[in-house]
């Protein structure tokens, strides 16, 4: 109940100062519409609604209405404002608490009956989760959510109140504000002018378009604060809403096509199609043309798609793009429709205009999510039934596998902390063994972790750590193979480096649940005469070499094998001078990660070389490069020294600047002298004009 007490309550102080200070109805004269709030119709070409004052539109509806509450739920990884609103009648709001109890318990349904099921499922009500704009430039959707939150707010028809008696729409105005905010910025200071482009760099700050490839690694703050919201609404439909091309269909929505990940439950499958057959239904009725399904999007790779192991259908859409907020027009010529002009089973209807607007992608986002509402307004029990029976399978799931066993005896403690946390992040129950036992005819030491695949996310564990197969899927028998959209493999532990047995039998072991995850401490050893050694198979190794040059401490790598005292040490090994400032640095970095610290007493000869003190790294990122926002994390993340460059970081002498320049993947001598095109960019992105490049090598060439 601690997260149910945490997600309620800001609203409880929210309905007590309404209360206190007398809120009007939805229908007070002082509800400003949106173009009356931001001086424009929502969807007029060249306009656009900026992220911070759509936080002011929601506070103001929140002011004037009782159907909504606006709820901060953190900053971005740039420091805005991180908010879910949630939109509902007053009375689901008053009850708001009892609900999200409801939700918790049927996702949990161990003990509870066929019968006691339905009747929280008659008692609740289904909760929509609904965001858009994670990728920045897809701004169209981000307008729409505008529209839909005020008429739900403020409109008063019998299909409103249907939905708001029948539903709870959690409500994230953006996935991605940082992003949100640059782009729209980035289009007012180049309208009207020769440098009117899309934001030419990442929209955030490390993953760019990536970050909705986090949704099974939550490196990111955005990815964690939605993680929060799923973990403690349980919401029973997500909707992610998108942008894609501007040639092709005007909308997909699902069902998605082949492959699915077995692990998916049928009744989501069947969830997805039932919702998205609807937006179809209500887009054609409404005249919209250019609705698509079943084509292009599959759902295989659990980088994309979280709620699918939790419950949940994910519900896509994905709208064509105009240029930004300026019309799209068929480069081909006016008279030339946009999109393919046959029909098919899954595209009924063909676009016949040559034009796209903006106005177009806030009117076909707005249909489709009130078709998915209305659906689960009239299907409301349906609903919570069939979110309660997909949970009820996995926690009575007896069939093999039946289990995955982590030992205890890993290569690298840290990448097993790090594995086990975002399963434990993502709500999967880790057991760990108070004394050794024995699974499928193999021994496991004390403190070896389990995980059971009967439990309520179960489907998240097996899919996350299973070997992945992809289907061999083929134009035609014998025909060439169907390229996949996305990535076809994430075994966790062949990522990671982690040895994860599937276990076939049930485990017969004595087990703890583990109500947290943390990395597994070994004490130093006792401070040793001649050199602290830190074996390189462990990416904590980097932190704490890090950390030992920003104290200028002396560092030795090894270049070659040696071997102290029957333990052997591969190439690579770090070597550091034993003081009592590099025991406490050692020690710290131990703690946090679970990194292995031995003591060699004894000098002995071993090949390497000594670490240049406070080695000065530069990072050229490149302008929209997401391999180099990546790096940059992954830098930041390890404490490395470095520096972020442009072009003109190369003049002079760079041995006088940088030990070491890294130029990341996707990096081309082109890229490097070519640099952005001063004629369509300003003085602004100088630092990528371009420049010299005397000589590139790819590393990964030879990896």
């Amino acid at each position: 109940m601690q997260l149910l007490n945490r997600a309620v309550r800001t609203l409880s102080v929210v309905l007590i100062l309404a209360g206190v200070f007398g809120a009007p109805s939805a229908q007070a004269q002082t509800v400003q519409t949106p173009t009356e709030f931001f001086g424009f119709e929502i969807g007029t070409d060249g306009e656009l609604a900026r992220y911070p004052r759509v936080l002011e539109y929601l506070r103001h509806l929140e002011s004037q209405t009782e159907r909504l509450a606006y709820i901060p739920r953190g900053t971005t990884t740039d420091g805005h404002p991180y908010v879910l609103v949630t939109i509902s009648s007053k009375e689901n709001l008053d009850r708001l608490d009892r609900l999200i109890e409801i939700n918790h318990r049927l996702a949990d349904p161990r003990g509870l009956s066929e019968e006691d099921a339905g009747a929280l499922a008659r008692e609740g009500v289904p909760f929509y989760f609904l965001y858009a704009t994670i990728h920045s430039t897809e701004v169209g959707n981000g307008q729409a959510i505008i529209n839909i939150a005020h008429r739900l707010a403020t409109e008063e028809s019998s299909e409103i109140n249907e939905i708001l008696d029948n539903t709870v729409v959690l409500l994230v105005p953006s996935q991605n504000p940082d992003g949100q905010i640059r782009v729209i910025d980035h289009w007012y200071d180049t309208k009207d002018t020769r440098y009117n482009r899309v934001y030419p760099d990442l929209y955030h700050r490390y993953t760019g378009h990536d970050d909705n490839r986090d949704w099974f690694m939550f490196t990111q703050k955005e990815t964690r604060l939605a993680i929060d919201i799923h973990r403690d609404y349980k919401p029973q439909v997500t909707h992610d809403m998108h942008q894609m091309g501007s040639r092709g269909a005007r909308i997909f929505v699902p069902p998605f096509r082949d492959p699915y990940d077995p692990n998916i439950h049928p009744i989501l499958i069947e969830g997805q199609a039932q919702i998205g057959m609807a937006m179809a239904s209500a887009l054609i009725s409404d005249g919209k043309k250019g609705v698509v399904y079943n084509d292009q999007y599959d759902l295989w790779t659990p980088a994309r798609q979280y709620m699918l192991y939790h419950g949940q259908p994910r519900i896509l859409t994905e709208i064509a793009s105009a240029n930004l907020a300026a019309p799209y027009v068929n480069p081909n010529g006016p008279s030339q429709p946009l999109g393919p002009q046959e029909t098919r089973w899954n595209f009924p209807v063909p676009y016949d205009s040559s034009v796209w607007r903006l106005q177009d992608i806030v009117e076909y986002g707005t249909i489709a999510v009130f078709a998915a509402l209305e659906n689960m307004a009239k299907y409301r029990t349906q609903w919570l039934e069939n979110y309660y029976r997909v949970h009820r399978d996995w926690v009575t799931r007896n069939e093999a596998p039946h289990a995955f066993v982590i030992s205890a005896n890993q290569r690298d403690p840290f990448a097993t902390y790090e594995l086990l946390e975002i399963l434990h992040f993502g709500e999967v129950e880790i057991h760990q063994s108070r004394q050794s036992f024995q699974a499928d005819g193999v021994r496991y030491p004390e403190g070896s972790w389990v995980i059971q695949l009967a439990q309520p996310y179960g489907a998240f564990a097996k899919t996350m750590l299973e070997k992945q197969v992809y289907p061999d899927l083929r134009y035609y028998p014998g025909g060439p193979p169907i390229p996949p959209y996305d990535v076809t493999a994430h075994t966790l532990g062949l990522l990671m480096g982690v040895e994860v047995a599937q276990i076939e039998n049930p485990v017969n072991a004595d087990l703890e649940l583990l109500d947290t995850i943390s990395p597994v401490f070994k004490a130093l050893p006792t401070r040793p005469n001649w050199a602290y050694v830190i074996k390189p198979s462990s990416n904590a190794s980097f932190l704490a070499v890090s950390r030992l040059q920003a104290a200028n401490i002396p560092i030795y790598r090894a270049s070659d094998w040696f071997e102290v005292n029957g333990q052997e040490y591969a190439p690579g090994s770090w070597l550091i001078t034993p003081t009592e400032e590099t025991e406490s640095i050692l020690e710290a970095v131990a703690t946090e990660t679970g990194l292995v610290v031995q003591g060699i007493d004894n000098p002995i000869a071993v090949a390497g070389h000594r670490l240049q003190d406070s080695t000065r790294v530069g990072l050229w990122r490149a302008a929209n490069n997401m391999p180099g926002g990546w790096m940059l994390w992954l830098f930041e993340q390890y404490e490395l020294n470095h520096t972020v460059i442009s072009s003109t970081d190369f003049e002079g002498e760079l041995s006088e600047k940088y030990d070491v320049i890294v130029l990341p993947s996707g990096t081309s001598r082109r890229s490097i002298v070519q640099g952005l095109n001063p004629e369509r960019h300003d003085e602004t992105w100088r630092w990528a004009y371009g420049g010299r490049s005397r000589r590139m090598v790819e590393i990964t060439s030879f990896c």
